[in-house]
């Protein structure tokens, strides 16, 4: 898997740049949380017309919102 690959790499790189660093943890939890934000995006904007996709959680959160208050 391409992207599992990338986000591997991405942690090794981390590692590497902050050893023994009590920033890394921040770092890599800031990396994944990128990565989820990323996922539930693309999820969101499958099957969607160009028109209607997102780039952004907060779009996309108030799509959502706007869809169950229609």
């Amino acid at each position: 898997n391409k992207m599992k690959d990338n986000t591997l790499n991405k942690v090794r790189e981390l590692v590497t740049k902050y050893p023994n660093n009590m920033e890394l943890g921040k770092k890599v939890r800031q990396f994944i949380r990128h990565k989820e934000d990323e996922w539930r995006i693309d999820q969101f904007n499958r099957n969607r017309a160009i028109e209607d996709q997102v780039s952004t959680i907060e779009e996309m959160e108030k799509k959502v919102e706007k869809s169950f208050n229609d």
